[in-house]
């Protein structure tokens, strides 16, 4: 029983969202993403990182770069608190998706180098050669306004902490040279956009 309530829940959001949507993000993403990979390990990319104000002013914490996945398992800890999931799971991949779609047009016609010059020995689809829009950005910020427009952090200062965990992930992110600056600058654009459009 559990199980079809789980399907009927999936099935509904996939509706409401449009499937067509979703594997069109999905494949376009996947191509763009893969076409980077190839460019990025090829033997004619040896590109040092492009100049960065913050990466020369922050200290480089590359080599622990999964902080950045640990803390993010911790913010999604809050989604277990909100009453309306269906809701904010179906505005949740309203923006998703467009962020995921924009960022997989911009990786696909122009090739950054990666912002970490240790990205060349990642040898997996989960590389660094993706630069321009943040998803991890992106997604921090969207939790964060959801999680606030859902009534999880209804008073003034809640809502300021929430804005500075933002802020801090953000930080880490630069830290660990996952993004340039101009990266996540971009990603909390237009996803701030694109929920003040919900």
């Amino acid at each position: 029983m559990k199980i079809m309530m789980i399907s009927w829940f999936w099935k509904n959001i996939l509706t409401d969202i449009g499937v067509h949507r979703v594997i069109m993000t999905t494949i376009t993403y996947g191509l763009a993403n893969y076409y980077t990979y190839c460019i990025g390990t090829s033997s004619e990319c040896d590109v040092k990182p492009l100049k960065d104000v913050m990466h020369d002013i922050i200290p480089d914490l590359s080599k622990h770069v999964y902080w950045r996945d640990i803390i993010l398992v911790f913010l999604l800890i809050p989604f277990y608190f909100i009453q309306d999931k269906y809701g904010f799971i179906t505005d949740f991949f309203e923006v998703a998706m467009i962020v995921v779609l924009v960022k997989a047009i911009c990786i696909f016609f122009t090739f950054i180098p990666p912002s970490n010059p240790d990205c060349k020995e990642k040898k997996y689809l989960n590389h660094c050669f993706h630069s321009q829009i943040s998803g991890h950005a992106a997604l921090v910020l969207i939790l964060a306004v959801l999680y606030i427009n859902y009534g999880l952090f209804n008073t003034i200062i809640q809502q300021v902490i929430v804005y500075i965990c933002v802020f801090l992930y953000c930080l880490l992110i630069l830290l660990t040279r996952a993004h340039y600056t101009t990266d996540i600058v971009s990603s909390i654009i237009i996803t701030w956009l694109l929920l003040h459009r919900i």
